[in-house]
């Protein structure tokens, strides 16, 4: 599940801030990393993604995160973009996933402003689309 170009040090340096706020018995290793993949290495998008994972946890009454809660954290955010993207946002969205850059010739769309697109720099300045966001390309 590991998105190209992520680092095993970077998931690790992810993990250490969550277990910095939970114990490290209350999440699957599997389903932390999910949740620091689907983040797209945005810290507040892991917050988001674990906030909404933690309280699937909770309403199913499990003991500790598993990935099945952290896909579902993801679903419901997918969800949520679904609602604000339009056709023509998920055409930009599989243009950038193709060759990651970002075209600027029109105004910033819902996808520039949502964080359906995340931008990278390091060394040249690249763009890719929210993990969470990738199965709605293929649909």
């Amino acid at each position: 599940m590991q998105p190209e170009g992520a680092s095993q040090t970077g998931i690790r340096d992810a993990g250490k801030f969550v277990h910095v706020r939970m114990a490290q018995n209350l999440c699957e290793p599997a389903a932390l990393e999910a949740a620091i993949t689907y983040s797209g290495g945005v810290f507040r998008e892991m917050a988001r993604i674990m906030r909404t994972a933690i309280g699937r946890a909770r309403r199913r009454k499990g003991t500790k995160l598993d990935v099945s809660d952290v896909e579902w954290a993801a679903a419901e955010i997918r969800n949520e973009y679904r609602r604000i993207l339009d056709r023509d946002d998920l055409k930009l969205l599989k243009k950038v996933a193709e060759n990651n850059r970002m075209e600027y010739k029109r105004t910033p769309t819902a996808a520039a402003a949502t964080l359906a697109l995340l931008e990278y720099r390091d060394g040249e300045n690249w763009c890719d689309v929210h993990p969470v966001l990738r199965k709605l390309l293929d649909d």
